[in-house]
Order: C-alpha cells, then sequence, then structure tokens
C-alpha cells in the first residue's frame, strides 16, 4: 500500500448483487473498491501492473469452480503477496478450515437476508487483517510477493523467473508450478507425491521436471545444486529463500 492512499480492495463475487452491495459497504467506510464477476477476471486484474490493491475479499465458491479450485486460486493470491478474506453464505468448519489452510488470513460468513454487511464485524475483521499485512510486509506496505534466492528471482504472479542478471528463463507449467513448491518450503524434503501436479501420472514424471529445471537453473559449466535428491525421500531445495 502506497502512503497517503486510500485504501484499494478487490472484492470478487459472481453474483452482481452480492458484489455491489459488499463495494458499497467498504466504499461508505472509506475504502476504494474494484470488483470482479470472475476468477479469470480476477487474475487479470492482479497481473495488471497499472492495478494495485492492499487486500482481496473473494467468494469462496464461485460459479464452475469447486472447493479445490478456490483453494488453488487462494493460492494465487498468497503468491501475490496480498492479504485475502474469503466470505460464504456456508458458514460449515469444513469451508472455514479450508479456506484458512489454503492462504486465507481469515473467513467470514454472508449475512443472510435481510441482514445487511452493516450488522456484521467485517469492518474489524479488514482492519485486523490489514494490521497483520503491514507487519509482515514492512511499516511502508512494501513487498512484491516475489521470491528470491542466490540472486534469482520468481514472481508467481507472472509466472517469471529471472537469473542474477536479470535475463528471463522460459520455464514450462509444470516447470513452473514445481519452482513454486520449492520456493514456498526451501530446505526441506519433498516427496515426489506431494509434488505431482496436473498432467503428472507418476513420480517418474517430477524425475523429468526437476532434471529439465536443474539445467535451466544452471550458469555457466557448474551443475546447479538448488535441487538436491533424498535417497528413498524426495527432493530438497537446498538454499534459503527468501519473500520479498
Amino acid at each position: 500500500m502506497i502512503s497517503g492512499k486510500r485504501r484499494r480492495i478487490l472484492v470478487v463475487d459472481d453474483e452482481p448483487g452480492a458484489r455491489d452491495a459488499l463495494s458499497e459497504f467498504l466504499e461508505e467506510r472509506g475504502f476504494e473498491v474494484e470488483g470482479a464477476g470472475s476468477a479469470e477476471e480476477m487474475c487479470g486484474m492482479l497481473a495488471d501492473p497499472n492495478r494495485e490493491f492492499d487486500l482481496v475479499i473473494l467468494d469462496f465458491i464461485l460459479r464452475n469452480w469447486d472447493r479445490s479450485a478456490a483453494s488453488a486460486g487462494a493460492r494465487l493470491i498468497g503468491d501475490a503477496g496480498l492479504p485475502l478474506i474469503m466470505v460464504s453464505d456456508k458458514s460449515a468448519i469444513s469451508d472455514r478450515n479450508m479456506a484458512l489452510e489454503t492462504c486465507a488470513d481469515d473467513f467470514v460468513a454472508k449475512p443472510p437476508p435481510p441482514v445487511h454487511w452493516r450488522d456484521t464485524e467485517l469492518r474489524s475483521r479488514i482492519e485486523a487483517v490489514l494490521r497483520r499485512a503491514r507487519g509482515r510486509r514492512g511499516p511502508d506496505g512494501s513487498g512484491t510477493g516475489r521470491y528470491s534466492f542466490e540472486d534469482w528471482s520468481l514472481d508467481p504472479m507472472r509466472r517469471e523467473l529471472h537469473d542474477p542478471d536479470g535475463v528471463l528463463i522460459e520455464l514450462t507449467d509444470g516447470e513452473f508450478r514445481l519452482l513454486l513448491a520449492f520456493a514456498r518450503e526451501p530446505q526441506t524434503v519433498l516427496a515426489r507425491d506431494k509434488l505431482l501436479g496436473p498432467g503428472d501420472s507418476s513420480g517418474r514424471s517430477i524425475d523429468v521436471h526437476v532434471s529439465r529445471l536443474r539445467r535451466k537453473l544452471e550458469r555457466g559449466p557448474e551443475p546447479s545444486d538448488f535441487i538436491k535428491t533424498v535417497r528413498g525421500g524426495g527432493y530438497i531445495f537446498a538454499v534459503p529463500v527468501e519473500r520479498r
């Protein structure tokens, strides 16, 4: 967040009435608000360099999203370095737990009609989440959500990897997903089955991705030693990673 500017919130809900009601509630309380009606629109707005947000409020269940997709969306927002509040018209414990386990900072049940947002504690929950976010990112709100290791830079939102000289390294979807998993849990042994993603049929698929990723992380004639094999355990990203 830039000092001196009103805090900006992205509201994501595929029901126009619900999205407008929440946006109006927030605007009346001094926030700047933009709305997105789909996951695709949300991703485009988050990736837009001309837009800047301090917080995302996301409907837990969007049309055409199952619960696993909602969880993936939460992780995407987390990769952007933004705090996230999930809302839902269901207050099931399982939904709350899943939201909080997948990068959401808080979970708020939508008020049923005719109750309105003004009758809830949403404002205080937003302020609490923003305070925690400022603590994580520094007093000026600085932070990009990028991962940095040994002068390499991984930008999850733009899906870009740059080497220490600033050169863009092309990654396949599988290589990007694998490197992001390592960046999230550096210096931790990750089993092959934990690294499996869409399109990976077996641990052998992971071995192929790792081999190719190692080559792309090389600089000069020496092989990269970022990713080490743990016999009988999987792989470990052996260097420290910072979140910026």
